[in-house]
């Protein structure tokens, strides 16, 4: 029998675009819904996971590689102790491929703050050197791009800090 190759990459995929599904049902934007709504949110959501768990533990059964890999005791199936050891091998993976390291993403924070800092400086610096430039001169357009550039970077690394923080605050939550 053929075994496919792909098929812990498929496991992965699955849980990224579960994830990003349910990231995109949050919709920020939205108002706050009642009660009654935030509880069947929250039951779907919870039916989802289920869902997805039943379709991956289906896969890793299906896959005799993925089988051998999780299967401890050799009986040809998944016991619900070794189910638990797979998912969180598979969560693992999942968080290595798509999520840089805590520290990673605090070197990457403290960089862009001290790139932030160093072009205020410049700023300050060439402001009293300098007389304002005309509108619609090159040093205010160059200026006005930093700026924008400047407040975009820090806006994706709160999102980045934030994501991390939520992830980290519902994967305690999921292992209880």
């Amino acid at each position: 029998m053929k075994t496919p190759g792909l098929s812990p990459h498929f496991l992965v995929a699955t849980l990224f675009l579960i994830a990003r599904l349910t990231v995109a049902r949050a919709q920020p934007d939205a108002p706050l819904p009642a009660a009654a709504e935030r509880s069947a949110a929250a039951a779907r959501t919870e039916e989802d996971h289920a869902r997805l768990e039943r379709v991956l533990r289906a896969a890793v059964a299906a896959d005799p590689a993925l089988l051998r890999r999780f299967d401890r005791n050799q009986d040809g199936k998944i016991d619900d102790n070794e189910w638990l050891g797979a998912k969180q091998e598979i969560q693992r993976m999942f968080s290595l491929s798509v999520m840089p390291s805590a520290v990673d993403e605090a070197r990457r924070l403290n960089a862009v703050a001290a790139e932030v800092a160093r072009r205020r400086a410049l700023r300050e610096a060439g402001k009293a050197n300098a007389t304002t430039p005309p509108p619609g001169s090159a040093q205010q357009e160059a200026e006005a791009k930093m700026l924008v550039k400047d407040l975009l970077e820090i806006g994706m690394a709160q999102r980045r800090a934030d994501e991390a923080r939520n992830k980290a605050a519902t994967e305690p939550a999921a292992k209880k």
